[in-house]
Formats: structure tokens, sequence, C-alpha cells
């Protein structure tokens, strides 16, 4: 059924009309209010008139494609959520677009029943941001309160606007205890406040909850200055102070949406790993076999045709078995990429050697593994996240640092499982790294995200010249 109220603004923009025809009229059937589409002109044309909140945006177009018109889209409203929508075999330029700022990506052939989540988290997004865009334009706007109290808390100033917040008149607020104004939680940590001011720390802030005349309570953040006599003894403190209520109730919504998306990030690697799993079991038990099946029939035939091969049918039949054995291995390259059988089989320690042994024939990097497989074996999730991480490392150290040799080490202590990784590269500056931007960032970020979703912690120690180290640590 249709609600008669719009869930939001959604515009479509697809190039092929058999996909973007029925996707309108999908979304419209849900809820949302929708324009599409078939170029990026008209679609940016659209939005210089109109505000939307999400954009759903084929990546292959026509110039512009879909990546130039996020970027142009982004620029018009930089609150705008986008998802685009990818073939199969373009999940690398979705990648691309993820870097570019684009909250998620949906694959073709479309499927309905996956949207809608997609939709609904986007829509969050679109919410939070424009919170923090009014949250913004609040603070900057608003006048500080700035009052002075003796050492044990007596005011002996407000300004007016300390006084009109708190509901109270100049005169009745000088000589009263700013303790009072405290939530009683907030007593001893204001106390401490005080006490840390010094001649050589004359500056302290502090984060604390008052209570207005109404009986609410907020959030404010004060910086104090102590002021001191000829013996260094501490007089008066001087405070300026802002509430920061919003900011709180938006922190607390935030951390309450990032544990929400790192579970459901934990559980989409879970199903990405369950499908490589089948898919690699599927082409095992069926593929497999099936081109071993073929293989035994085609040798079987040289005897039954002794007496009729020809030098052609010979040659064809030769042919036909390289082919197949060629199909084979590629077969079997195939399912160790998607989950290699050695880590279900003989564990982590294993499926590491077996990979830097892979990894260094096709670089020529010379990788030294050490350790021993952890007792008892770590859980099956635990083991698929390590050896992402070290897929991804190892990666990073060819494609990146431009090492030469790799030092790779797991270990077990003071209930932690440990990965390090240590390379000959170039090195970085982590902190340049810290915040992913649309060009980089997004590998340490990956990998960062994984350790603490199986609640473990990522250390990179690195410098321009010295190389890298990536250190791992898993709790048992």
């Amino acid at each position: 059924m249709t609600s008669n109220v719009s869930q939001g603004k959604i515009m479509v923009v697809d190039d092929e009309i058999e996909t973007l025809t029925p996707l309108c009229d999908f979304l419209s059937e849900i809820g949302y209010e929708v324009s599409g589409y078939s170029s990026s002109v008209e679609a940016l044309k659209a939005m210089e008139g109109r505000t939307f909140d999400l954009l759903l945006t084929d990546i292959v177009m026509p110039e512009p494609d879909g990546i130039a018109l996020l970027r142009n889209a982004q620029r018009i409203d930089p609150n705008l959520v986008v998802i685009v929508i990818s073939g199969y075999g373009s999940v690398h330029s979705a990648v691309e677009a993820m870097k570019e700022g684009a909250f998620d990506y949906i694959t073709k052939p479309l499927e309905w029943k996956l949207l809608h989540p997609v939709l609904s988290r986007a829509m969050e997004i679109r919410r939070l941001r424009k919170c923090e865009q009014k949250y913004r334009a609040i603070v900057e706007d608003q006048t500080e309160l700035i009052c002075r109290c003796l050492p044990d808390g007596t005011v002996t100033f407000v300004n007016e606007v300390f006084g009109r917040y708190f509901g109270r008149s100049r005169e009745g607020l000088i000589g009263s205890n700013f303790k009072l104004l405290l939530q009683d939680e907030d007593y001893e940590k204001f106390s401490k406040h005080i006490a840390s001011l010094g001649k050589q720390k004359p500056v302290a802030k502090i984060e604390c909850r008052v209570i207005i005349p109404q009986g609410g309570v907020r959030w404010q953040r004060w910086a104090s200055r102590g002021i001191f006599d000829e013996q260094d003894r501490l007089i008066e403190i001087q405070s300026v102070g802002h509430d920061i209520t919003e900011s709180k109730l938006m922190e607390e919504d935030l951390i309450i949406w990032r544990d929400r998306l790192r579970t459901l990030a934990k559980r989409v690697t879970e199903v990405e790993e369950n499908e490589r799993h089948r898919i690699a079991r599927e082409l095992h038990d069926q593929v497999g076999q099936n081109l071993t099946a073929l293989g035994i029939n085609i040798n079987m035939l040289y005897p039954l045709l002794a007496d009729k091969l020809t030098a052609e049918v010979e040659a064809r039949l030769s042919d036909s078995i390289k082919i197949l054995e060629e199909t084979a291995k590629r077969i079997r390259d195939v399912m160790a990429d998607l989950r290699p059988s050695v880590l279900d089989d003989y564990g982590l320690m294993a499926a590491i050697r077996w990979y830097a042994d892979q990894f260094a024939k096709r670089t020529k990097l010379h990788i030294t593994v050490s350790g021993e497989e952890p007792s008892p074996r770590l859980p099956s999730g635990t083991e698929v996240t390590l050896f992402r991480i070290t897929q991804e490392l190892l990666t990073n150290a060819a494609k990146h640092a431009m090492a030469n040799n790799i030092l790779m080490s797991l270990s077990e202590g003071a209930g932690k499982t440990r990965l390090e990784i240590l390379d000959d590269g170039v090195g970085f500056d982590p902190a340049a790294f810290a915040e992913p931007d649309g060009r980089r960032g997004w590998g340490i970020l990956n990998i960062r995200e994984r350790a603490e979703a199986t609640g473990g912690s990522l250390t990179v120690e690195s410098g321009r010249g010295k190389g890298t180290r990536v250190i791992i640590e898993i709790r048992r």
C-alpha cells in the first residue's frame, strides 16, 4: 500500500529505459517521490531548481558518467546521499564511486527486496546530515556564556546571556554557587576541573550537565582560565561556555548508528564469505567432478579408436585433453581465490604460509613467515578475517609500498592472537591516512573495521622511507 506521506525525494538516473522505468515505478509504489532522468545533463539541470534526498545513478553512461554526476551533485548539495548502480562487471567502478563519497552501491539485475533496506539506511544518513547542518548553524549563531567564580564555586560575575540561559537575573546568580547549577553526578568532575588549574597549566576545559529552570538537563562545554595572586595561589576563575546539547545528542545518535552499521558490515562480510564458500563447493562438487569424468571419457576413447585413430583425430583428442586440463586448473585457481580449502582444513597459519608462497611467486617479493597454528584454533569467522586482512596487506605492500622484503608472524600471548606484517617499502605518514578521502585511506579503514568487528585492534607504524609495520591483535 502506498502511503500518503512521502518517505523522501529520490532522483533516479539511468540511460537504460528498461531499468529506469520499473525502478521509478517500484520506488513510487513503496512511498517515495521519484523523478527519473535518462542522462546526467538532465539530472544536473533539475537539481538547480529542486531538492532531493537521495540520488540513484547508473555508473556506466555517456559522458558525463555516473561518477562525474556524483561529484557535481554533491557540489550542489553536500548533504545528498548517493547510491550507485553497477553491473556485475563494473564493481571496480562502484568502489571508485564509494571513494568519491557514494553511500552504497547495488548491482544489476536489481533485487527489489534488497533495495528497500538500503534506501531506509540512506534516508537515515540524510536525516543525520541535515541535523548536523542545522546544529552547526545554531552553534555558529550562538552567543557564549561568560562567568567568573571563586575557587569554591561562588559566582562573582555573569553576563546577560548567562542569566537568560538559566532564567535568572544577574543579581540573583552572583553570590550563588555554580555547583548548584550542575547535575549531582557532575559535582566531583567540576571540583577536579577547578583543582587542575595551576600556574603551569592555567587553562582547562570541561563538559558538564546543567539544570535549566524548566527542570530539563542540558550539556555545556566550558573553557576556564585561572587567575593567580603574587604567591601563585588561585583566587578566581574566568570561564567561557556554550551549549553543546544538540552535539551530544547527535554524538549519541551517531554512536548508535555506527554500531548498527558495524554490525551490518560484519553480517555482510559473513554473507559474502558464506557465498564464496558455497560457490567454491559447487565448483568442486559439480563442475570439478564433471571435468574429471569428461577427462576419463576422452582418455577411454584412445583404445576404442585404436584402429581408426587418424593423425587428425589424435590431434583433436590431444588438444581437447589439454584444454580440459587448463580449464580444471583455472577452476582450481578460482576455488582457491574464493575460499582456499587449506584455511578450512588446516587452519590460519597453514593458509597464510600457502598464500604467502603463492603471492611471492607472482610478485617476486621475498616473504618470510614465522609462527605456529593457534591452539585451540580460532573461530572460523576470526580465521577468515585475519586471512582476508593478510591478503589486503600483502597487496598494499606490493602495489603501494614498493617493498622487496616482507616479514610475517602469527603469535599468541596475554590472551590475544597477534598478526604482524613488516615491509621495507617506502613507508607513509599514518596521520595523513587517519581519515579517508576520495583518493586514499580506505584500505586502512577497511582493515581497521574488519579487525574491530572481530573484537580486535589495528596498529600502524610507519614513516616516509622507514617501511611499514602493521599489527592486528584479536582477543581470544
